[in-house]
């Protein structure tokens, strides 16, 4: 549960990139909202983190898959996409 926005931001990141969406609509944007019920703002705070959550867990060369997944180390991972959101986009 701890990794559930990781997985969520690395799916829509394949989804965007590889234009999964446009079997069923136009837009990546009409495809969040249909089909998860938010923003492409809130799809690409998903995205973001996502790539926060992995540059984190890569440093010190460090694979958590097998690992408690809440650490790094001694370096306490994030649990949400808030977490690594920065305060601009509060």
């Amino acid at each position: 549960m701890e990794r559930a926005f990781f997985e969520a931001g690395k799916a829509l990141t394949e989804l965007r990139d590889r234009r999964l969406y446009r079997s069923t609509h136009k837009t990546f944007e009409e495809y969040c909202r249909d089909r998860f019920g938010h923003s492409r703002q809130q799809s690409n705070y998903l995205i973001a983190a996502a790539g926060v959550y992995e540059n984190l867990t890569t440093i010190g060369c460090q694979n958590v898959e097998n690992e408690n997944l809440t650490t790094n180390g001694s370096q306490i991972l994030p649990t949400s996409e808030r977490q690594v959101r920065s305060n601009d986009q509060a």
